[in-house]
């Protein structure tokens, strides 16, 4: 539980940081006037003073994780798939699509990239979010899988068939 908590924190660590409009708080404020999230902040506000007081033990780890699981109730209550949508965002996993790129795909742009004096990177990347390295990483793959294909197949002179939109 303790995990789940520290991880949930730290997605609306980031969620606060990202959100503008509305911002975090607001959010929170809105989803925060239900009578029974209140009536569970109070106990939890109780529970946190019972523990500054509490000795090592078996007791405490009980009163931590009663604490662990009612914050998950009261502080942690936005949706998980919102959740995380923003981090995603926030963090840039959404905006590269070289997770997307298969092996025939950097196969099939070195084919076209040799025979249009380009780069596989161009044929790959003509638009979205794309860092140098991850240009220079299709493109080394890129060749990489080609000259593996000709390896493969040296007895024949055939190059690698493409597939029509991606089918």
């Amino acid at each position: 539980m303790r995990d789940i908590v520290a991880y949930a924190e730290i997605q609306h660590k980031i969620v606060k940081a990202a959100l503008v409009t509305p911002t975090y708080d607001e959010i929170m404020e809105k989803l925060g006037q239900n009578t029974k999230t209140e009536e569970m902040k109070a106990a939890l506000a109780e529970l946190k003073k019972k523990l500054e007081y509490t000795p090592r033990g078996r007791e405490r780890t009980l009163l931590e994780e009663e604490i662990d699981s009612m914050r998950v109730w009261t502080d942690l209550i936005l949706p998980e798939d919102f959740i995380g949508y923003i981090v995603a965002e926030a963090t840039g996993v959404n905006k590269s699509e070289i997770r997307n790129i298969s092996e025939e795909m950097l196969l099939d742009a070195a084919v076209l990239a040799e025979k249009g004096s380009k780069r596989p990177s161009e044929i790959l990347c003509a638009d979205g979010f794309w860092t140098p390295f991850m240009l220079s990483d299709i493109d080394k793959r890129s060749w990489l899988a080609l000259h593996e294909y000709r390896e493969n197949h040296k007895h024949s002179q055939k190059q690698p068939r493409m597939k029509i939109g991606g089918r």
